[in-house]
């Protein structure tokens, strides 16, 4: 699949692309940005229609473990408990 190119808006750029018959659009001020944005966005849609298919993602323990971290680890608080 090919990515779409960003297109100029005043002072940002917009890029459109369309998943599933499902349209996602991003707002970016340098174009590199929203290429960026779309290239990830179509990498989380395809694991997840390769999840509803019962294909098991290729993802490895240590990245579950830094997922882990950023979403839920670092809102945690450590309580002293020896002290």
């Amino acid at each position: 699949m090919e990515l779409p190119k960003p297109i100029k808006r005043a002072e940002t750029y917009r890029i459109t692309v369309t998943f599933n018959k499902q349209r996602y659009s991003c707002t970016q001020d340098p174009a590199k940005k929203c290429e960026q944005w779309v290239a990830k966005l179509l990498e989380l849609k395809s694991e997840e229609a390769q999840i509803e298919k019962g294909i098991k993602p290729n993802s490895s323990f240590k990245n579950g473990c830094q997922k882990y971290y950023l979403e839920k680890g670092i809102k945690l608080i450590s309580k002293d408990i020896g002290t």
